[in-house]
């Protein structure tokens, strides 16, 4: 009797008022099998293989585990979890690999820009700058389209302060005024704000709707390559200077080059140019209330070369000076 009362004991949940709801079935078939095949026993309830005390059992976890349903809910609510986690590190990593390839396209781009040579225009003395004043970086905020806000430079932007600009700063300023543009965009506008800056006027930003109306003209002029401007005379809405070179290896520079080297035939004392010769191409570049330029060029298909400029807002008022 002594030993079945002492094996009772044993066998039996422990005196305990945590431990009454377990009935003396359920006790000995956990503590014989020591398995978990039934879902509610008491190893199963308290997720260990280790026996612990029937006291650290809480109400709220025997009834979260109380049947089959219950779990494979939570099974599934987990899986749902990790694989929405996991789409989220795909995307991130998606953006960083975008991110990645934008920085080795700058990176490109910026040397691709560098091989622009300035030094190249400084022999010729149209492109050189006055030996006195400042840059102005600040450009005019009126009218300003979307577009050119975009490339504006800021007027927080040091420039050295140079009392005596020279080509590396003009260079410096431009590359901010056309950022996201590069090659022949950025050979037009270094141009202009070359020849600009020996007259102290603001450097001009580039703009991509005036270029997109540059790359329509010489489309239209592919054909014929006739030296014609794209609105008829005296009706100009936008500022435009047209070159037409023989061969396909004129560059925008030549362009630039040969509008500004009229400025030997303009005289600003008497604001004219001097008879038999032309001048406005030159004039329109360094017009003093012009901010917005776009540019293109074409090889013909006759193998010459058609370039467009245009400007906003226009210059070349009759009676006024450019600078």
């Amino acid at each position: 009797m002594a030993t079945q009362r002492k094996s009772s004991r044993m066998r039996g949940p422990p005196k305990d008022p945590y431990a009454k709801e377990f009935v003396g079935k359920q006790w000995e078939h956990t503590h014989d099998d020591q398995k978990q095949s039934n879902p509610n026993n008491l190893m199963v309830m308290l997720g260990s293989e280790e026996f612990r005390d029937v006291r650290d059992i809480q109400p709220h976890q025997l009834q979260s585990s109380s049947s089959d349903s219950d779990q494979e809910t939570e099974i599934r609510e987990l899986i749902t979890a990790l694989q929405n986690q996991l789409k989220e590190m795909q995307q991130e990593n998606r953006g960083l690999k975008k991110d990645i390839n934008d920085l080795k396209k700058e990176k490109s781009d910026a040397v691709n820009a560098q091989t622009l040579q300035t030094e190249e225009m400084q022999g010729d003395p149209h492109w050189e700058l006055q030996e006195n004043g400042t840059v102005m970086t600040k450009l005019i905020q009126e009218n300003l389209t979307p577009e050119a806000r975009t490339n504006e430079i800021d007027a927080s932007i040091e420039v050295s302060a140079l009392e005596k600009p020279n080509n590396e700063t003009v260079y410096r300023v431009t590359k901010q005024l056309c950022w996201g543009c590069i090659g022949e965009s950025f050979e037009f506008l270094l141009g202009h704000n070359l020849v600009r800056a020996a007259k102290l006027e603001m450097p001009l930003v580039w703009d991509f709707q005036l270029e997109k109306y540059a790359k329509w003209w010489a489309g239209q002029r592919k054909a014929d390559c006739k030296l014609m401007h794209s609105f008829p005379e005296y009706e100009f809405k936008l500022g435009e200077n047209i070159y037409w070179g023989s061969g396909s290896t004129w560059r925008p520079r030549d362009a630039v080059r040969a509008w500004a080297e009229e400025e030997k035939y303009y005289t600003y004392a008497t604001n004219s140019c001097e008879s038999g010769q032309q001048c406005s191409h030159y004039t329109q570049i360094v017009w003093r209330s012009t901010r917005r330029i776009g540019c293109a060029r074409v090889v013909c298909d006759s193998g010459d070369m058609f370039m467009t400029c245009n400007y906003d807002p226009v210059g070349n008022y009759v009676g006024e000076r450019p600078y």
